[in-house]
């Protein structure tokens, strides 16, 4: 039965590791090319582990954990690819990418011939609750595998850490929780390597990696971000904006609303007494200032919530005055002659043509 439990947690970790790896496919741009790599390697790393866990035969334990340790060794590998790309970092040296690359197939090559030489770990069953797994005893082989996999961390988590610093605050969270998942996982590892207990539990922390890791790749966008950009916009509009609460309180006018309507008015009431906005809405988008007549045209949006309950509302005055001017300059270059201002000829068949239309049966 326990095993079973078990063998369930697994099939559900390999799951999310697999539905992470066919979103991040989607998209191979980036560090997302890499990032699928990582979650692949996860893959066979964590059907090793059920290999290890389910294993009731010395030879079908020792392939799990073969299978297991060398895809580890990948995932640090391609970790360290993700997070150059991620952080952008100018600084990658090929030469110990090679390096680093050649220890890993080497360390591979090592971990997949214990099964012959036994130089890497030697393995023990163990009776835990009324099932038999299969423990390791470290060799000098397995030092050496813990050695490249914790320098390949230890780099991953130092580019992250650049990246933070580098970053702008508005992406800094991303790094945060990415590092925040990293680390997690580093220390479910360090115990479970170094307390050797009959179960890893390494592979438990993949998922919440995949999950943290693919989201801050493919989803994240922060709200800062978002807010800084519609500030911004609002800011540079040429159009006149102005927000209010559910209580009718002005929370927001942009540089063009506060040219227009001044910075003292704070309630959509005293909006409505003011009379340059009145005169604007109660004519219909039409005032007259210093002289001239200006045209707006006015949108009033109701904001309301995913219940439909009330949650504020807002005006957009967009001044229409210089595109009616150009229209209707536009209109005058197309009817009338430039010289005596009188319609065109165009135009004086078109108005007759309408003329005899309308009066069929009157002689000219």
């Amino acid at each position: 039965m326990q095993k079973i439990l078990f063998l369930m947690i697994h099939i559900v970790i390999i799951a999310i590791l697999i539905i992470c790896a066919k979103m991040t496919q989607k998209d191979m741009s980036g560090s997302k090319k890499h990032l699928w790599k990582v979650l692949v390697s996860a893959v066979y790393a964590t059907t090793g582990a059920v290999l290890v866990l389910m294993a009731d035969d010395y030879f079908v334990a020792v392939f799990g954990y073969s299978v297991y340790w060398v895809s580890l060794d990948w995932v640090c590998y391609t970790l360290v690819d993700y997070t150059y790309a991620l952080a952008r970092y100018e600084k990658k040296n090929e030469k110990v990418g090679r390096v680093f690359k050649t220890l890993c197939v080497a360390d591979s090559i090592s971990i997949l011939l214990n099964m012959i030489w036994g130089h890497v770990a030697a393995f023990n069953p163990t009776d835990y609750g009324g099932n038999i797994y299969y423990t390791y005893e470290v060799c000098t082989g397995f030092i050496i595998h813990l050695m490249i996999c914790y320098i390949l961390i230890a780099m991953s988590l130092g580019i992250l850490i650049w990246g933070m610093i580098k970053s702008s605050s508005v992406f800094r969270s991303k790094y945060v929780m990415i590092l925040s998942a990293v680390a997690v996982a580093v220390l479910i590892n360090a115990s479970s390597a170094f307390y050797r207990s009959w179960f890893d539990k390494t592979t438990i922390s993949f998922a919440i990696i995949a999950i943290v890791i693919t989201y801050c790749s493919i989803y994240y966008i922060p709200k800062k971000l978002r807010s800084n950009v519609q500030s911004i916009l609002l800011d540079q509009m040429t159009d006149g904006v102005i927000l209010f609460d559910d209580i009718d309180t002005c929370i927001y006018k942009n540089p063009k609303a506060e040219e227009w309507f001044g910075t003292e008015l704070n309630t959509l009431d005293e909006f409505k007494q003011n009379e340059y906005f009145s005169n604007v809405i109660q004519n219909n988008g039409s005032i007259i200032i210093d002289g001239k007549k200006r045209h707006y045209n006015i949108e009033y949006i109701v904001l309301d919530d995913e219940k439909g309950r009330y949650s504020g509302c807002f005006y957009i005055f967009h001044d229409m005055t210089t595109e009616r001017e150009m229209r209707k300059k536009q209109h005058l270059l197309a009817t009338r002659d430039q010289l005596t201002n009188v319609f065109n000829r165009n135009t004086f068949f078109e108005r007759t043509a309408v003329v005899l239309q309308k009066n069929p049966d009157k002689p000219y």
